[in-house]
C-alpha cells in the first residue's frame, strides 16, 4: 500500500511538472500577434466517402509566382502527388508547381514526370485510389519543399528564402483571407520529400533553431519519413499545403528588382509574428518593454572571415562610427557574430536600428531588426559588384537599403545589375568609412520620420 502511495505521488508530481513545462513553452511561444493564432484542434479523419461521388477535390488557392502554390485538399500516394480536379485548366502549368527533386543544373531531367505529379479527376481518383482504402488526413496547414538538398543546407537560402520569403509571406497573403480570414492557423509540419535532416542543416544549426524559435512544436519530416509513408502504400490527403520548388521558381520571370511589379498581394507587417515570436524566445515580453535605448549601429565585422574589408579600412570604419556616436545621440556595436551564441545575437539584432556589414550571412540578422523609418542595411561590396540578395530582403522587410562601393552609395530603385566581380569574394574589400558616417548620420538624423 506504502509503494502503490508512493508511486502515486511521485506520478502526481511528474505530471505537474509536465504541465508546468507546457505553460513555461506555451509563454514563450505566445503568437497574441492578430495575424497569428494558434489554433489546436485535433487530428481527425477525413470523412472520405469512395462510392458516393464526394471525393473532396484539390483547389489551387493561391499560385502568384512559379514553384510557390497553395492547395488545398492535395493527394499524395505511392510515392506520387495526385491534383485531383474537375476543372484542370484552374490549375497551374504542372512544371510551375514542382520537380523532380533534382539540382538545378539537371534541368531537363528534372521537368516533373507523372511519378513526381499527376492531375487526375474525381473518377479516375475512385478507381486509383479504391473504394475500400481509408486515407490519412494531415489536418491543418502543411508547408512542403521539394527540393534537391543543394542550397536547403544553407541559412540564407533557407530561412529567408524559403521560410520567410517563400512559404510564410505567401501564407500571410490576404489573397488567402477568404480561405482562413484574417488571421492564420499555425503551420503544422514541414516536409522535405528529398532531403535528410542531416543535409537540411547549416553548419551553425540555425535552420533548426530558427524553426523551433518561430514555430515551437512543429514536425519536421524527411525524406526518410515520406518514403515510409509513400512505401506503405497509404493515401495521405493533405488539408492545406504551401508547396515550395526552388526548381520551379527559376522556369519564371526574375522579380527581385525594384522596377519589375510584385505579382503576390503582400500582408503589411507580414513578418511581424515570427520576428516577435524569435525574439521572444530569447527574451521575454515584459523584459522588451523596460528596454529604452538609444538608436543601435551594429557593424558585423568578417575580419575572422574569407571575405572581409582591407585591416587599414575596417579599422578607419569603427573609428569613424565611434566618432559618430559622440556627435549624435547612438550606440555601437562591433560584432564578430561567430564569437557570439544564437541568443546574444538575436538580442544584439532585434534591438539594431542600422545594420552594417560586407556581404555574407551576417546580414541575415535583419531579419530580427523592427522596421521603421530609420531601420537601415548598409551591406559593403567590392566596387562594381552586387547581388540581390540582402537588398531584396531589406526592402521585403521594411528597412531601407544602401550599397556602398568603397565612397558611393547605392539605393533602390536605382540599383546597379547583378554583377559577381574579381574581388567580391576577397580579404581586400575597400571602404570609406568617413562616407559611412556620414550616411547613417543622415539616416538618425532625418526630419521627415
Amino acid at each position: 500500500m506504502v509503494v502503490a502511495v508512493r508511486g502515486f505521488r511521485i506520478f502526481v508530481f511528474l505530471f505537474s511538472l509536465l504541465i508546468l513545462g507546457f505553460y513555461l513553452f506555451s509563454k514563450k511561444h505566445d503568437h497574441s500577434d492578430a495575424l497569428l493564432s494558434l489554433v489546436n484542434s485535433s487530428e481527425t479523419s477525413l470523412p472520405l466517402a469512395w462510392n458516393d461521388n464526394t471525393i473532396p477535390e484539390t483547389k489551387a488557392l493561391l499560385h502568384k509566382l512559379p514553384g510557390l502554390t497553395v492547395f488545398e485538399n492535395l493527394y499524395a500516394y505511392n510515392g506520387t502527388i495526385y491534383i485531383v480536379t474537375s476543372e484542370p485548366d484552374s490549375i497551374p502549368e504542372k512544371r510551375m508547381i514542382i520537380s523532380n527533386g533534382l539540382a538545378l543544373e539537371f534541368k531537363q531531367e528534372n521537368e516533373p514526370t507523372d511519378q513526381t505529379l499527376q492531375i487526375i479527376t474525381p473518377a479516375e481518383a475512385r478507381l486509383l485510389f479504391g473504394p475500400a482504402l481509408a486515407p490519412n488526413f494531415l489536418a491543418g496547414v502543411s508547408f512542403m519543399q521539394t527540393d534537391a538538398p543543394q542550397f536547403l543546407g544553407h541559412m540564407y537560402h533557407f530561412v529567408v528564402e524559403i521560410f520567410a520569403l517563400g512559404h510564410w509571406r505567401h501564407f500571410t497573403s490576404p489573397d488567402l483571407d477568404t480561405t482562413f480570414g484574417s488571421t492564420r492557423p499555425y503551420p503544422r509540419r514541414y516536409i522535405f520529400p528529398y532531403a535528410s535532416h542531416e543535409q537540411w542543416q547549416d553548419h551553425a544549426g540555425m535552420n533548426l533553431w530558427t524553426i523551433r524559435a518561430a514555430l515551437g512544436p512543429i514536425a519536421l519530416e524527411f525524406k526518410d519519413e515520406w518514403k515510409t509513408w509513400m512505401d506503405s502504400e497509404q493515401l495521405l490527403v493533405m488539408e492545406h499545403v504551401v508547396l515550395g520548388d526552388r526548381a520551379a521558381w527559376h522556369r519564371g520571370s526574375f522579380w527581385k528588382s525594384p522596377k519589375e511589379e510584385f505579382p503576390l498581394v503582400v500582408r503589411d507587417r507580414w513578418w511581424d509574428p515570427i520576428r516577435n515570436s524569435v525574439t521572444a524566445f530569447v527574451e521575454p515580453a515584459d523584459v522588451q518593454a523596460n528596454i529604452t535605448q538609444k538608436p543601435l549601429i551594429t557593424y558585423v565585422s568578417r575580419q575572422n572571415s574569407r571575405r572581409r574589408l582591407k585591416t587599414k579600412d575596417h579599422n578607419t570604419l569603427v573609428s569613424e562610427l565611434e566618432l559618430l556616436c559622440q556627435i549624435i545621440e547612438c550606440e555601437l556595436q562591433v560584432a564578430t557574430m561567430e564569437e557570439l551564441d544564437t541568443t546574444e545575437q538575436i538580442l544584439l539584432l532585434s534591438k539594431t536600428t542600422v545594420l552594417v556589414g560586407v556581404h555574407g550571412n551576417g546580414l541575415l540578422g535583419q531579419l530580427w531588426m523592427e522596421p521603421t523609418p530609420r531601420s537601415t542595411v548598409i551591406e559593403i561590396f567590392h566596387p562594381d559588384g552586387f547581388t540581390y540578395d540582402y537588398e531584396y530582403t531589406a526592402r521585403s522587410l521594411g528597412h531601407k537599403y544602401y550599397g556602398i562601393w568603397k565612397d558611393k552609395y547605392f539605393t533602390a530603385p536605382d540599383l546597379p545589375p547583378q554583377n559577381v566581380v574579381d574581388g567580391f569574394h576577397g580579404a581586400s574589400i575597400p571602404v570609406n568609412g568617413t562616407s559611412v558616417a556620414s550616411l547613417i548620420h543622415q539616416r538618425l538624423t532625418m526630419k521627415s520620420l
